[in-house]
């Protein structure tokens, strides 16, 4: 049986090792290639993969959103980031540059919404014959799969890199 101050002891070192976690993903964070357009802060997550739900509670934890595109402009614009930052998907090269977007059907199927705000989609850009729901099995949004900027409906479950925003109402600063 475990007295109280050995429970204590538990919680303290799990909080520790919580707090260190939380270091090492801000440093981390720091060698993320960042950039800003207009007054939101995008930053690149190329360092690890992960499935959909990480990736937005990676984002979140880190006062961000996972991306949200409502518009063609917002979509030219982050394409021309990519490429200055060399992350576009070249098929000699697999797939190491998609992206997670918030883009989801997961409440209500076919019926697509961005997770960061809960709103519907208004403007869309997905490949040719896409969303398919291949296997009846694909529920959440990547970019890029295939061509720079294009979307493609995939499993949840797999492991892909994502890009985090953040509104920041400073335009005049510039990250790139």
């Amino acid at each position: 049986m475990l007295s109280c101050l050995s429970i204590k002891f538990f919680a303290i070192i799990l909080l520790i090792i919580k707090c260190l976690v939380l270091i090492d993903a801000q440093s981390a964070t720091n060698s993320a290639p960042q950039f800003r357009i207009g007054d939101t802060e995008f930053l690149v997550w190329n360092q690890t993969k992960f499935p959909w739900k990480e990736a937005l509670k990676f984002c979140a934890n880190n006062d961000m959103q996972l991306l949200t595109i409502e518009s063609e402009e917002k979509q030219m614009k982050l394409n021309e980031q990519l490429e200055k930052l060399g992350f576009i998907d070249r098929p000699e090269i697999d797939n190491r540059f998609i992206y997670w977007t918030s883009g989801n059907d997961n409440d209500s199927r076919g019926n697509f919404v961005w997770a960061s705000t809960g709103e519907a989609f208004k403007y869309t850009n997905w490949l040719p014959g896409m969303p398919d729901n291949w296997q009846k099995n694909e529920h959440c949004v990547e970019m890029g799969f295939r061509e720079l900027g294009k979307w493609n409906d995939t499993q949840c479950k797999y492991r892909r890199h994502f890009i985090c925003e953040r509104f920041t109402g400073d335009s005049d600063k510039n990250i790139v």
